[in-house]
């Protein structure tokens, strides 16, 4: 089996194409003979729309009849005008290997890279396939779904390894991850086969949502964190100059702490209900604040006590207290 990444960024104003054109190549694609698994996520960075695809196929064959080859694939024309591929890298997938197509949208896909000696190689594959009783059981519940590759590096004295991962919401990964690994895999034990890995963080994209796209009434919950109240204060203000309707949508800010208490670590959360098609607006605006998405969910995610048939409106102190909680 084979793992292809693709890279690059997103022309400006191009975000919605990109969508469609993502959403039409899984049309098309998503069942051709020998496509295994496929996952795609974006990302803001200093205001550019960053993203990743990666596909792993069953044989080169069935990749170059369905995808096109390696020197001309057939996302480049369908990207043309809409988005600029930076990178594109193929690699031999690593068992155990995740079959399906992920369709997350308000999920995070982490994109791990790091060169791993041929020393320790071995020990790494055993730690892939034999995970501790602990960590299989978070990969088995909460894992969304995963891409993992290798290539030879130049010198021949190591192996590049790569790995593509999707998760519910950053606040599942922050509950399962070894303390401090933010910019590191989640699991400690990883260092043990090499120590420069690095991570990218993207938001999923969401792949089969043509209803809810056209349905423009119903509302997602979004919540981000920012490192100040100044910070999170300047977030909610620019957020209420990009939905339609700021009174509905309730936009509120608290510290990320219990009822009532200062915040525990000096960061503050955001919370508010959005349009759908107000999603992808209000993500960006975060980033460019400097800001961190790390909930969105349908907005029947939260149910009032005493078991009453109508949600409640989410507010930033009822959701910071739970992530406060869940940390």
């Amino acid at each position: 089996m084979l793992l292809r990444v693709i890279r690059g960024t997103v022309g400006v104003g191009r975000e919605s194409d990109f969508i469609a054109i993502c959403r039409q190549q899984v049309s098309d694609f998503g069942r051709a003979p020998g496509l295994a698994a496929f996952i795609s996520g974006y990302r803001r960075v200093d205001g550019v729309d960053e993203f990743i695809l990666a596909a792993t196929w069953d044989s080169n064959e069935q990749a170059e009849l369905a995808a096109g080859p390696e020197d001309k694939p057939k996302v480049v024309e369908r990207l043309s005008g809409v988005a600029t591929i930076r990178t594109f890298d193929v690699y031999t997938v690593l068992e155990p290997s995740f079959r399906g197509i992920v369709d997350a949208p308000g999920g995070v896909v982490r994109f791990t890279s790091g060169k791993v000696p041929n020393a320790a190689r071995a020990r790494m594959l055993a730690w892939l396939r034999t995970p501790r009783r602990d960590r299989a059981a978070d990969i088995q519940h909460l894992m969304l779904g995963w891409a993992v590759g290798e290539r030879p590096t130049p010198d021949g004295e190591s192996v590049e390894v790569v790995a593509a991962s999707a998760w519910p919401s950053q606040l599942v990964i922050e509950a399962i991850a070894d303390e401090g690994r933010a910019e590191a895999p989640n699991y400690s034990e990883v260092d043990e086969f090499a120590a420069d890995f690095h991570v990218d963080v993207y938001r999923a994209i969401g792949l089969d949502l043509p209803d809810a796209m056209s349905d423009i009434g119903s509302r997602r919950i979004i919540a981000a964190r920012f490192a100040s109240r100044d910070a999170a204060d300047a977030g909610a203000a620019g957020l209420g100059t990009v939905v339609a309707q700021p009174k509905d949508a309730q936009i509120s800010v608290a510290p990320l702490g219990a009822p009532g208490m200062a915040s525990n670590d000096g960061t503050y959360v955001l919370v508010a209900r959005v349009a759908i098609n107000e999603f992808a607006r209000a993500e960006r605006l975060i980033a460019d604040r400097g800001g961190e998405v790390i909930l969105a969910q349908r907005e029947t995610i939260l149910q009032p006590e005493g078991g009453g048939s109508e949600p409640q409106a989410a507010t930033a102190s009822t959701l910071g207290s739970n992530f406060s909680a869940a940390k």
